[in-house]
């Protein structure tokens, strides 16, 4: 998803001066009427934005986590994750959390969602 004000800014960019601002919101309406631009729900103020093949993406994701779930062992046992916790002892509370959820999960893919610039950890 991206928000019209992002895909806007990137068209001027790439337009690299041959289009005016008006030409650039007149292509961009015509491609949201023609469907290849599809209006998504979006908590921000102004509009976003996604596209079929994008929502396909989702679609094929969501089927592989459902297909994965409870497929598996833990990645680690509950004896390493307290060990982790203890070597980590700089985590939050909600990074614990998440350490011992991914852990701990038995799913082919397990998916981290989070505030911007929380702390989110790669693992």
């Amino acid at each position: 998803m991206a928000e019209e004000r992002e895909l806007l800014r990137d068209a001027l960019k790439r337009s690299m001066g041959d289009a005016t601002v008006a030409e650039v919101k007149a292509e961009f309406e015509k491609r949201v009427q023609a469907g290849e631009l599809i209006e998504a729900s979006n908590r921000a103020p102004g509009r976003a934005f996604t596209t079929e093949e994008m929502i396909g993406y989702e679609r094929d994701t969501i089927q592989v986590m459902r297909a994965g779930q409870n497929q598996y062992e833990p990645i680690a046992s509950f004896e390493t994750r307290r060990e982790i916790e203890q070597d980590h002892s700089l985590l939050s509370e909600s990074q614990h959390a998440a350490v011992d959820q991914i852990l701990s999960s038995r799913a082919q893919v397990t998916a981290l969602e989070g505030i911007a610039a929380r702390g989110k950890l790669l693992l």
